[in-house]
């Protein structure tokens, strides 16, 4: 109703109106897409190497020791 405001001094609420609604679908967009995208690419790289040795084991073979994380 804000952003769609009619009357007196209705355009000065109809901008603060979008600027609402455009935050409310920018956070939205980032809440349901990019975070959890994000997270999966950055929490993901220790369940591929995981994953690696658990293969390796499997098949018979050494695994590689895993990489340390740079201090």
């Amino acid at each position: 109703p804000l952003a769609l405001a009619a009357g007196a001094g209705a355009q000065s609420r109809q901008d603060i109106g979008w600027v609402i609604v455009g935050g409310l679908i920018v956070g939205t967009f980032f809440t349901l897409f990019v975070i959890p995208t994000v997270y999966a690419l950055v929490g993901g790289r220790g369940r591929r190497w995981q994953l690696a040795e658990d293969a390796a084991r499997a098949a018979g073979a050494t695994p590689k020791p895993a990489p340390k994380p740079a201090e």
